[in-house]
């Protein structure tokens, strides 16, 4: 019975959320939980921009060590 009262609980705060996230677009009439997602999307996003290009090079450095694992597994013997 807890279960499905937390399941309710999860949709209802959800379709808050949506509803006003797509449907209130003036910033004075938003609530709560919106703004803070849009607060704090704005202020994280430079730092993603960095973790993203850390990654690019991360993984260009280690494709050609894929490759060369990839291609040794394919020969036999």
């Amino acid at each position: 019975m807890a279960r499905r009262s937390r399941s309710a609980a999860f949709i209802s705060a959800w379709n808050e959320f949506m509803f006003s996230y797509g449907l209130i677009n003036d910033d004075a009439r938003r609530t709560l939980t919106p703004g803070i997602m849009i607060f704090a999307s704005d202020r994280l996003e430079g730092a993603d921009r960095g973790f993203r290009a850390r990654g690019r090079a991360a993984i260009a450095y280690l494709q050609r060590f894929l490759g060369r694992g990839l291609a040794a597994g394919v020969v036999k013997g």
